[in-house]
């Protein structure tokens, strides 16, 4: 059953967005997929517990311009777990905050990091740049740096100050740990 994605054949909670249209999200759990907003009564009671207990989440919604409640609980799910990914985003009444999702708005959202998660490494939980994840994932990938440079259209020598960045961020010091962190953090 753990290598299945959550919600398919379980009672855990899977939200992903409709890769069409970021305004949409989806809500997979035993078996059934709905959109968020029509979910059954406990799954939305869930999702409205949890975002009281993040105001500041909250107040990201509003300064948005999300006024309605079926509005902010769609778009509170989009932001905080937007990717599928085959992982429980809800097991029980527990939420799992820790999802960092490629969202095309990175680097451009004006809550970005309030309402979605940013990508924190190492002990300090220091949180990398847009430009350090799509080295990360790159890198992860075995790619050379000069592989790197041509896709991100940048030189060489900026894929190895972003590369020397995340190194010191997450307390790593060669590539082979690096593949190993992308991989964790689901970036692969």
């Amino acid at each position: 059953m753990n290598d299945l994605p959550a919600g398919l054949i379980d009672n855990r909670i899977e939200f992903f967005n409709d890769p069409t249209d970021q305004e949409i999200c989806y809500c997979l759990t035993n078996g059934h997929v709905t959109r968020v907003n029509e979910a059954n009564e406990n799954i939305k009671l869930l999702i409205d517990a949890d975002m009281v207990a993040h105001p500041l989440k909250m107040e990201a919604l509003v300064l948005l311009g999300y006024e309605t409640q079926d509005a902010q609980r769609e778009k509170y799910c989009s932001c905080c777990f937007g990717a599928f990914d085959g992982h429980a985003d809800v097991v029980g009444r527990d939420f799992i905050h820790n999802e960092y999702w490629p969202c095309p708005r990175r680097g451009i959202c004006p809550v970005e990091g309030k309402l979605c998660d940013s990508l924190k490494v190492g002990n300090a939980g220091k949180i990398l740049t847009r430009r350090e994840v799509e080295v990360l994932i790159l890198a992860g990938q075995c790619m050379l740096n000069k592989e790197i440079a041509d896709i991100l259209q940048i030189s060489e020598e900026t894929v190895k100050v972003h590369l020397k960045h995340i190194q010191e961020k997450s307390g790593l010091m060669n590539k082979k740990d690096l593949v190993k962190l992308a991989i964790q953090k689901n970036l692969l």
